[in-house]
């Protein structure tokens, strides 16, 4: 998961804050990392490897309250 930067400032409570999922295809020696749409189309150009984080499913469905 990718970070959006456009929530540094402004950290509205209940809108996502992360863009993805991605697959890392190439990484840099200094970190940098170039990304992948899971259709395999890339995303924009080159990215700090510190904003992003590992993407779990959740393994429990989601059961809403009565």
């Amino acid at each position: 998961m990718l970070y959006d930067s456009k929530f540094l400032r402004n950290t509205e409570k209940f809108q996502t804050h992360w863009l993805g999922p991605f697959v890392i295809s190439k990484v840099t020696e200094v970190g940098v990392v170039q990304l992948v749409n899971l259709q395999g189309v890339l995303h924009g150009g080159l990215v700090n490897g510190g904003r992003l984080k590992l993407y779990k499913e959740n393994p429990l469905p989601f059961i809403p309250a009565v």
